[in-house]
């Protein structure tokens, strides 16, 4: 028996304009947007002015929202609603799912760096400098000046660059030659170029420039070295690290690795930190 009801009921398996728009957050030009490319298409129920769209229209939003979440554009999210298989909605959420795996470890490897960066400016700004023996880490390192004349390279330059787009969290670093520093006398022969962390990469999984040379675990002298940031060239920065080394009966082995931490205002110039692994015997 029709109640009178019958019509009112029928409605509610439908959503007007402003409930759509208050749903999704979609303006008229963005649900024409979607009506033109075929994801909707709202009728009008006899009788009514009104436009009303039916729960598979909603439904269809609500999927071309969830893949723009996942990161694909909108015309790929429309496509997946409207036009996918099984086999083709799989290998795009496949191809998605591995973008996706590269990214959460680049990021991981970007925190990494945040909290050690963040740590490490805590010890500088209690004036808490560490002088402790331990393993320097295995690290690749890209020079941008070559070893024997300390001439700049393209080459150098190229694979750096390649390391920027490629590779996360690459940090300026210096090669401080042995016998300058035995030496006595300022200017220290050193050669500008980049650090890379060994095991983060290792995890990257993404090749490696012909430049980049692994530099292998090295016991050392483990401190942080400051100056001014336009005289990484002088012997003072090093002399704190070089005079624990006598007063403790240990010798340089090797060549002084550092790694960039960061330059604050010194009034009228800028003063440079970097970590130091100074190679013992």
């Amino acid at each position: 028996m029709n109640n009178g009801n019958g019509r009112k009921d029928a409605q509610k398996a439908f959503y007007k304009t402003s409930d759509i728009q208050a749903l999704y957050g979609l303006s008229n030009k963005g649900l024409f947007f979607y009506e033109d490319r075929g994801l909707i298409s709202p009728k009008r129920l006899p009788g009514s002015q009104y436009r009303v769209y039916t729960l598979e229209e909603t439904a269809r939003l609500n999927r071309c929202r969830m893949f723009r979440e996942m990161g694909f554009s909108v015309e790929e999210s429309i496509s997946m609603v409207c036009h996918s298989t099984p086999q083709t909605l799989c290998a795009a959420l496949r191809q998605r799912q591995e973008e996706l795996e590269l990214q959460a470890v680049w990021q991981n490897l970007v925190l990494q760096e945040i909290r050690s960066v963040a740590a490490l400016t805590d010890s500088i700004a209690k004036e808490d400098i560490p002088f402790l023996l331990c393993q320097r880490p295995a690290m690749y390192r890209i020079p941008l000046r070559n070893t024997v004349e300390n001439s700049y390279t393209p080459e150098a330059a190229a694979a750096y660059h390649y390391c920027q787009d490629h590779l996360p969290v690459a940090a300026a670093s210096l090669l401080v030659s042995q016998p300058s520093l035995e030496n006595g006398a300022d200017p220290l022969q050193v050669n500008l170029g980049f650090i890379l962390n060994a095991a983060a990469l290792d995890r990257w999984e993404e090749e490696l420039p012909p430049l980049c040379t692994l530099l292998p675990p090295a016991e050392c002298l483990y401190t942080i070295v400051a100056g001014p940031d336009h005289v990484l060239d002088r012997r003072a920065r090093f002399e704190p690290a070089l005079r624990w080394l006598r007063q403790n009966g240990r010798r340089l082995s090797g060549d002084v690795v550092t790694r960039m931490i960061a330059t604050f205002d010194a009034g009228g110039g800028m003063l440079r930190y970097d970590q130091a692994w100074l190679p013992v015997k």
